[in-house]
């Protein structure tokens, strides 16, 4: 509460000071332009979104309709920023219900500091930067991590995880640019860990976990009845005097009892003792491993605030016979973690048994990436056309490990053009990757955990990916219709919204999504009800 208050009256005083800065104008001449300026701006947004398909909820009815799950949210963005002679200062201050609940680091979602050099930019700040030509799909786009925890419904821009980086552009006066970009650590991609948005490969990793964990339990259970029913039993033959029958117990068992205090020069002697100590080692081994079960995940993934999970890249841009070109390289690692699924197990002891986790220990990892990155644009006609091509370099060259992703090639490709039609603009593109040395595990045990393929052996993915555009009545209505196609995976995903001013700067916008699969091998088949109705009413100020 301390740090609200403090925030909002920062806010305060920025604002006032922006307002008495106003106030002050009057007073000066108009001919002389101020050399430094301050603005706020911002929006707010209110969100009602419906699901249409879940598996265990048929419309017959209406209602079938008044019960259907429903999410609601605001969200708000505060921008605010200053420029000064030859440098300038940008933030935006992010409120929103994941914001506060999971990601307060999230509170200052932008902040960037610039300075003008003549022909050199420097900036530093937590910033997204976004490199390639393509319209909103890019394969040589890396440093910033993506925000799936609502899938892909934020356009492009908003959906990237804004990261603490360091950023040089130098301009030559041909305009021909050169970019350096390095970040001294990295965000890894965030996913809804459950909900409806949960990725089905990150259930299917909860389940093995859980798995693991209950077989781990029923073998401590299994040995703390064991050692009870050993201590009944040497106990009633203590009380009965049968020493022949306890020595045989006791040489029955010694290779349990030896760990817990059993001499075998001794047995009869040390035989309570030992059996009291491996009774209380089998409790205490069980009510840890309980206790443990909650703390599973806690560790699960890398931490990736260390300096060799630090980002580095090059980029150049420049126009040559009408193409506007660019070349990019970049060091990092990938996002998404692979998994070694051979180890899973010894993790899930470790955790269970109150054991220390070092990284060496976790059965997720984030491979290293080097991305060799080519970008084009042009006009040719009506069309405005873009493409960008990666060649994706692990440490996988051989394709041999299963647990590493192998090398790939990446490709985006499409064009957009305005129809003589309305105001229509049609926009296609193609986003695709192939992997390769795919068959190199086909052999192998491991096959099926490959974290490069798929059920069908397929290591190609390629993506249509249309949108089209129109707008009415001056621009006051918006209609934008996008749909997804995926190839090979038989994937359909169709995205419509319209939005309407309704006064001023307030917007209402009603929009929809609609997801259908082959079969279960398809790659949005977690998602499949995931189909959804949306109105919100959105503010800019």
């Amino acid at each position: 509460m301390k740090f609200t208050k403090t925030a909002l009256f920062a806010t305060a005083m920025l604002s006032a000071a922006g307002i008495t800065f106003a106030q002050d104008f009057d007073d000066f001449d108009y001919s002389e332009e101020p050399t430094t300026s301050f603005t706020v701006g911002g929006n707010f947004e209110t969100t009602a979104r419906s699901y249409l398909d879940e598996a265990d909820h048929e419309i017959k009815s209406a209602d079938d309709v008044s019960t259907l799950h429903t999410e609601a949210n605001a969200t708000g963005k505060l921008n605010l920023n200053y420029s000064g002679l030859s440098s300038d200062l940008n933030a935006v201050i992010k409120f929103d219900k994941n914001t506060f609940g999971e990601h307060p680091e999230d509170l200052l979602d932008e902040f960037t500091a610039r300075a003008y050099l003549g022909n050199l930019l420097i900036e530093a700040g937590k910033m997204r930067v976004v490199w390639g030509k393509g319209d909103k799909n890019h394969v040589v786009d890396n440093f910033n991590a993506n925000d799936y925890t609502d899938y892909i419904f934020p356009d492009y821009l908003d959906r990237r995880i804004a990261e603490p980086m360091f950023r040089a552009v130098y301009s030559t006066n041909s305009d021909v640019k050169f970019e350096a970009v390095w970040t001294p650590v990295m965000t890894a991609d965030r996913l809804a860990s459950s909900g409806n948005w949960q990725p089905k490969a990150s259930k299917e990793l909860t389940g093995l976990v859980q798995t693991a964990a209950l077989n781990y339990l029923a073998e401590a259970t299994e040995a703390k009845v064991k050692a009870n029913q050993l201590a009944t039993e040497a106990a009633t033959l203590q009380t009965t005097g049968d020493t022949a029958s306890l020595a045989t117990l006791i040489t029955n068992n010694a290779a349990t009892l030896v760990p817990y205090g059993l001499d075998p020069a001794n047995a009869l002697t040390t035989a309570s003792t030992a059996i009291q100590n491996y009774v209380t080692a089998t409790e205490t081994a069980y009510l840890t491993a309980l206790s443990n079960t909650g703390s599973l995940t806690d560790n699960l993934y890398p931490d990736t605030y260390q300096l060799k999970y630090g980002q580095a890249g090059l980029r150049t841009t420049f126009t040559a016979g009408g193409f506007d070109l660019g070349f990019s390289y970049y060091y990092g690692h990938y996002k998404q973690p692979s998994a070694n699924l051979s180890k899973y197990g010894a993790y899930v002891e470790k955790v269970l048994s109150g054991a220390e986790i070092s990284e060496s220990d976790k059965f997720l990892s984030y491979d290293q990436l080097q991305v060799f990155g080519l970008e084009g644009a042009t006009v040719f006609g009506p069309l405005n056309i873009r493409f960008e091509a990666a060649y994706n370099l692990t440490d996988d060259t051989k394709g041999d490990d299963p647990w590493v992703h192998n090398n790939s090639i990446a490709w985006e490709a499409g064009f957009d053009m305005d129809l003589p039609i309305s105001n229509i603009n049609f926009n296609i593109q193609t986003v695709g990757k192939y992997i390769l040395k795919g068959d190199k595990i086909n052999d192998s045990i491991y096959k099926a955990y490959d974290v490069d393929g798929d059920a069908n052996d397929c290591y190609t993915n390629n993506k249509i990916i249309v949108d089209i555009t129109d707008s009415y009545r001056n621009e006051t209505i918006k209609l934008d219709i996008k749909g997804v196609w995926g190839i090979e995976r038989g994937d359909v995903v169709i995205m419509p919204s319209l939005a309407f001013d309704v006064k001023d700067d307030m917007t209402l916008n009603l929009s929809g999504l609609y997801i259908w699969c082959k079969d279960e091998d398809s790659e949005f088949d977690g998602w499949q009800h995931n189909s959804f109705a949306q109105v919100g009413i959105k503010y800019l100020f």
